[in-house]
């Protein structure tokens, strides 16, 4: 039997190797030791090569994603979610407002620990939760949160399964157990996103500049919508390198902006460029930004801020503007004054042969430039229409009364694309065909077999077997009954056996008129009798509404939610007149305050969309031949396409 040893850092003039040594300690002949030496040799290889493989195998073919501890390709993750909370029955404190006071900071602990047990309801939110964190309080009461987990490497197949709809169910299962518990504090809402932009930055900053070495920013909120606000830096920045605008440019084509496009111009600077091309070029300059807005300025004058070229001068937002000179020089001013500034314009200019001002293009009279092939191509490219005027349709194209062509795709599909609904007339069926009301043909025998096969159901409506049916496109009468035939109410046909489909059809009628106009513009007395003045304080007639009932008007929302002032949302800041012509002869008006005024929820600044809101009088009015109220139809109600509605 042998026993073996490894020697380390042992000196002695040998080679250092593996030795085996013999039990009973006697010596080794000289050919049994030639043995060992070359058996340990061999060993020590087999030892290293080993290695080696391991070594090789571990950093280039094993898989990361088998022991992601030691790779440096995969990260633990850490998913956040945040939202706000709606508190019930929970006084609102100022001291909330101070995240270092006692009262807020014994708040936000009890809220944070019940998100906490909230999570617990899900095993894999449980599982991976790290903290909850309150970071404000709002009137209301609001309460805003963020909260954490973190995910190890090993587990980081689980991320998917982080979603806002597992966290809201988690919080509203959490919040459903306090029903029948008692909670601190009583939670009636929360919300809860991965993606909430309130937690981004802007896209586009916010740059102001002030007109010296002061500023004053003031900061207004009122208690009707809760927003992050914001977050500024503040700079100071040399008053010449802020006045240094203007300049002359000498070459063919080129840029210039207003000073410090595009953050927002100062106040109080003017600049002047000066544009030279070679002699016998024009120059044509294109706005590709062009906003200086201001509340109360009036764009035909541009009183305020302006860029004056040719002597005329240009304000406000408007899109695609571009200008030529008659010479090779051109001059462009730009002014601000002491008040309002805005993003100002980014322009490029160029000079071009005014024999042949667009090479291989359509010139627009707005002064762009645009392809040939979007000439008469139905669309508005250049933004005045130049291009779709004095056009000779293609054969693919259909040849509206106003003389623009369009595509014939676009021939009865509901849509006015011609502009005077030329493109929406004369629209019929083959003789075997059903025409719904909604102008789609579908073959005759699905009229009257039981089934809405019209989107409109007017396939339907006037069968014998569906009188009494009710759906979605049948009128309905006052008692309950329903009517299925199109456009039942106010047909002078009694359809109801209690008549309410004829009744209230005086609505949308002009009783008379004092006098008529051929040819002119003039409103006459009583011809708009449903036409409402919304005045604003003391601003005159801002905006306009139609009148539904002795109560209740019709307005637009973006007259009341709009980003100028929050008083427009209050009633008490608005007077109607109804039956006025003049909006300076209130006499003959009757005036009302409102009490309630009612965006519609949904309605979107941005894309327009409902775009609706009522208002409610102080008081009801009195009809009279200059007072009348438009007309509701019912939502089973069909208009044909091209049908002018007002």
């Amino acid at each position: 039997m042998h026993s073996g040893r490894v020697e380390y850092g042992v000196r002695n003039g040998q080679h250092e190797s593996v030795q085996f040594l013999p039990s009973s300690g006697g010596s080794v002949p000289a050919k049994g030791r030639k043995n060992n030496t070359i058996i340990g040799v061999l060993v020590a290889l087999l030892v290293l090569a080993a290695v080696a493989a391991v070594l090789i195998w571990f950093f280039l073919f094993k898989d990361p994603a088998q022991n992601a501890t030691l790779s440096r390709s995969q990260r633990p993750a850490v998913q956040v979610f945040s939202g706000h909370m709606k508190l019930l029955n929970f006084p609102y404190d100022p001291a909330l407002e101070d995240t270092n006071s006692q009262t807020f900071q014994d708040s936000a602990e009890i809220l944070q620990a019940q998100l906490e047990q909230y999570y617990k309801t899900d095993p894999l939110l449980a599982r991976f939760y790290t903290q909850s964190v309150v970071t404000a309080f709002s009137e209301g009461v609001m309460a805003y949160y963020w909260s954490q987990f973190d995910i190890p490497v090993s587990d980081l197949e689980m991320v998917p399964e982080f979603s806002e709809e597992r966290v809201l169910d988690a919080l509203d299962a959490g919040i459903k157990e306090q029903k029948t518990r008692s909670a601190n504090i009583q939670i009636r809402k929360i919300t809860a996103s991965v993606t909430d932009a309130r937690m981004r930055p802007p896209s586009n900053m916010l740059e102001v500049v002030s007109s010296s070495n002061i500023m004053l920013i003031s900061f207004i909120a009122d208690s009707s919508v809760q927003k992050p606000g914001f977050h500024a830096v503040y700079r100071a920045i040399p008053l010449a390198s802020v006045k240094e605008c203007g300049g002359d440019l000498f070459k063919t084509e080129g840029n210039f902006t207003s000073p410090l496009y595009p953050s927002f111009y100062p106040p109080a600077v003017c600049c002047k460029w000066t544009i030279q091309v070679p002699a016998g070029k024009e120059v044509r300059v294109k706005f590709n930004i062009f906003r200086m807005k201001e509340p109360g300025v009036d764009t035909r004058r541009c009183h305020k801020d302006y860029v004056e070229i040719t002597g005329n001068k240009y304000c406000g937002e408007i899109p695609n503007l571009a200008l030529t000179s008659d010479s090779n020089i051109m001059e462009v001013n730009f002014c601000s004054d002491m008040s309002y500034t805005d993003k100002g314009f980014s322009a490029e200019y160029s000079a071009y042969d005014p024999l042949n001002p667009c090479p291989d293009k359509f010139p627009c009279n707005t002064g762009i430039c645009i392809p040939l092939s979007q000439k008469c191509d139905g669309w508005n490219d250049c933004g005045d229409m130049s291009d779709e005027t004095n056009c000779k349709c293609e054969k693919d194209q259909f040849a509206c009364a106003n003389g623009l062509c369009k595509p014939y795709l676009w021939v009865c599909d509901r849509n006015n694309d011609c502009g005077d609904g030329s493109d929406e007339k004369k629209c019929s069926c083959e003789l075997n065909e059903w025409r719904c009301g909604n102008g789609v043909c579908l073959p005759q025998d699905v009229v009257c077999n039981g089934k809405t096969d019209c989107q409109d159901g007017s396939d339907e409506a006037s069968c014998e077997s569906s009188r009494s049916m009710c759906t979605n496109f049948s009128f309905k009468c006052a008692n309950s009954e329903c009517v299925n035939k199109v456009n039942a109410e106010c047909d002078r046909v009694h359809d109801c056996s209690d008549q309410s489909d004829e009744a209230g059809c005086d609505c949308g009628t002009r009783p008379y008129k004092l006098n008529r106009i051929v040819g002119g513009v003039n409103a006459v007395v009583g011809e708009w009798p449903w036409q409402v003045s919304l005045q604003f304080k003391t601003s005159g007639h801002t905006c306009g509404a139609s009148i539904i009932s002795d109560r209740w008007l019709l307005s637009a929302a973006h007259c009341f939610v709009n980003d100028i002032s929050p008083d427009y949302r209050v009633p008490d800041n608005w007077v109607t007149y109804s039956g006025l012509q003049y909006q300076f002869k209130m006499a003959d008006a009757q005036m009302r305050k409102l009490t309630s005024v009612i965006p519609h929820p949904a309605y979107n600044s941005m894309t327009s969309d409902y775009d609706i809101s009522l208002l409610k009088l102080s008081e009801p009015l009195v009809f009279s031949n200059t007072i009348q109220p438009i007309c509701l139809p019912a939502s089973s109600h069909i208009f044909p396409a091209g049908m002018s509605c007002w």
